[in-house]
């Protein structure tokens, strides 16, 4: 009896270690711009980018929360549009976003979400974006990624202010 209860404490502690450990490949610091040229540095949690099309990234600066879509597709550079964000049947519209363009394959658009918005990108993930009558829908990969991601940035971020 008593092993097990070791064998069940040992295998917490080694799963806990494992999700840390899985928190800290998504941590990086990030320099963000915006459409009126301010820049700022903070630490971020992003989605990997490999074989992905959209990469996201949440940050956290002057207890402001902020998310930027780095996209390969959807490809508007400086066009100023609405940016819808599908998560499941809930969607969020943000109004007058501005696409920067990062290289001639890639463009990123920044905007301030609200603190309740990351927890349903934990449990929703994204499952598409719409940018200027675009769409892109993402993997259920990607999807799984954001909610990892998302949840990492409110373990880390959001729940120790």
């Amino acid at each position: 009896m008593r092993s097990a209860l070791y064998f069940f404490i040992w295998l917490y502690f080694i799963l806990f270690e494992l999700q840390s450990q899985s928190c800290n490949e998504f941590v990086f610091n990030d320099s963000v711009s915006f459409i009126n040229g301010q820049t700022f540095r903070a630490i971020s949690y992003r989605t990997p980018s490999e074989e992905e099309h959209l990469q996201l990234i949440l940050s956290v600066y002057q207890n402001k929360y902020y998310l930027k879509i780095i996209t390969s597709k959807i490809l508007y550079f400086d066009l100023i549009s609405n940016l819808e964000i599908i998560s499941d049947n809930m969607q969020i519209t943000f109004k007058n976003v501005k696409q920067i363009k990062s290289d001639n394959h890639r463009g990123y658009m920044v905007v301030e979400v609200p603190k309740n918005y990351i927890t349903t990108l934990k449990n929703l993930g994204i499952t598409s974006i719409v940018f200027n009558g675009k769409t892109e829908k993402l993997s259920k990969k990607n999807t799984r990624q954001i909610k990892q991601v998302a949840e990492c940035f409110l373990n880390e971020i959001i729940n120790k202010q």
